[in-house]
Parts: C-alpha cells; structure tokens; sequence
C-alpha cells in the first residue's frame, strides 16, 4: 500500500477486517511514515501486530534504504512491531511475505524470523 500524506487511518483500519496476513506499507524516504496527531499509522501498525499479522516498511524512494532507527517516526514503527524491509523492493518484500506465508502458514513468528533471510539475493 502506498502511503501518501492525506491517507487517513479509518481506511487502513478497515483493513484489519479482511482475511489478510500481512501488508507492505510503501513509506517515504528511509520509512518515514505519518506521525503526528490524529494522522499517525502507528496505530494501525500496533492493531494490525497484535492481532498477528505482519507489517512491513518499505520506500517510494529509488535510490537508498528503509532504516527504521533513523527518525522518530521510523523508530515509533518498529517500536510498534514493523519490520523494515531495508533494501528490499516493495515487489520483493511482497512476493516474500506471500511465499513465507505459504510456507509456514499462520506462523507470523516463523515469517518475521525468515523475513530478513535473503532467498534469491533480494535483501544484502
């Protein structure tokens, strides 16, 4: 899912509604997400954590890498149980969670352990 500054929180809440093990948030920059106020998606992260699904940042930038521990916003994401998908692809961290899921199944914590476990060279 891409994010993008108006995006309002209802709509990813609504999310949490659907058979859906995990998502890969398309964050700004080194995956800064909206933090502020009546805005955040902190929230939605720690929701959609707590009821064992598996949150993934990663960047609309072309060049560079999500690093979570970089700002505030970042670091309040993975406090709230974000992985960052470092230099993964959106693409890449997609097929990945789908593969992981269909290997392991319901098995968040197998899929979060092998998550940053290259397969095809898609994370350094």
């Amino acid at each position: 899912m891409k994010i993008f500054p108006s995006l309002k929180i209802d709509y990813l809440i609504s999310l949490l509604n659907l058979d859906v093990q995990g998502f890969v948030l398309e964050a700004f920059g080194s995956g800064n997400l909206p933090n502020i106020e009546g805005r955040s998606l902190i929230p939605f992260i720690k929701s959609a954590v707590e009821m064992g699904r598996v949150v993934a940042i990663s960047t609309q930038a072309v060049y560079g890498k999500v690093d979570l521990t970089l700002y505030q916003c970042g670091k309040d994401a993975l406090d709230a149980g974000a992985l960052s998908c470092k230099d993964m692809t959106t693409e890449a961290a997609l097929v990945k969670l789908m593969f992981l899921f269909g290997k392991y199944g319901d098995d968040t914590k197998k899929v979060v352990e092998e998550f940053y476990k290259p397969i095809a060279g898609e994370i350094s």
